[in-house]
């Protein structure tokens, strides 16, 4: 049996994995007057569903090549899983976190969380601790090709050191996103380097993403059922080729429905 591809192919021949490029479909729903509802959340999702002909398959039907919603961060949710993990009361902005994909290997997991763990403590920040976020691949009906590669994964949970303002706390978690990420992604000591991505980290907004097809987004992330009030959302593929987008984070920008290439606005 071949050893299961955690990673792009080596250059070979006239193949070169720096040709592999992104983006595919683009669709965006917006509320010109930024009023985020879960009304949004749920057109957004339908419309991720509905574009699966955007995406790619690989040999099962099932197995998707990258899906997912960005939206505003649930102060209330996320601050009730931080009390019930750790004790701790946070005050919304005054937390970063993050999805984070790790290494199905233990060890290999054990040591890029050893190194978020530092940098946020090199930066000055709080290390507050990992969330494991509920993923239902059954539910889903994730294929078997995308469940060998389907990483651990967990939420990053950082606090705003006191002394840190609201954009330098920001410009930390960039900095310990980047860091991490490029340390790990680039060590050939590791077998499983390129399953660590860290999806996004910040005190405003997060992403669930996966090697999925739009219609099991919803599915996958119990997350995304659990917490009804999801407000502004904006959808994200992650694998070679499908990217759906749905942005409604505007202020007064007037948005137009367009049918340029495959951009589809709706506008609320």
């Amino acid at each position: 049996m071949k050893n299961q591809l955690l990673h792009l192919p080596k250059a070979n021949g006239l193949y070169h994995p720096s040709n592999e490029k992104e983006n595919c479909g683009v669709g965006f729903i917006a509320h010109v007057k930024a009023e985020s509802s879960h009304q949004i959340t749920v057109d957004a999702l339908e419309m991720l569903a509905r574009m699966d002909h955007r995406g790619g398959t690989g040999s099962e039907a099932n197995t998707g090549d990258g899906a997912g919603i960005l939206t505003n961060i649930p102060h209330e949710f996320f601050a009730n899983k931080i009390n019930s993990l750790y004790g701790i009361n946070i005050e919304k902005g005054k937390y970063g976190v993050g999805n984070v994909f790790l290494p199905q290997d233990n060890t290999e997991r054990a040591h890029c969380m050893s190194l978020l763990k530092k940098a946020v403590v090199d930066e000055g920040q709080i290390f507050i601790g990992f969330r494991d976020v509920p993923v239902n691949a059954d539910k889903a009906d994730v294929g078997n090709i995308a469940r060998q590669s389907q990483p651990i994964i967990k939420q990053l949970i950082i606090g705003c050191a006191d002394d840190t303002d609201a954009q330098a706390f920001e410009r930390a978690l960039f900095t310990i996103r980047k860091h991490v990420s490029h340390t790990i992604r680039t060590d050939d000591s590791l077998s499983q380097a390129l399953l660590f991505y860290v999806c996004s980290l910040s005190t405003k907004v997060i992403i669930y993403k996966g090697m999925l097809m739009g219609s099991q987004v919803l599915d996958f992330y119990d997350d995304l059922c659990t917490h009804a009030s999801l407000p502004t959302p904006s959808l994200l593929g992650t694998g070679r080729n499908h990217v759906v987008i749905c942005l409604t984070m505007v202020k007064s920008t007037l948005v137009k429905e367009t049918t340029t290439g495959c951009v589809h606005v709706k506008v609320y």
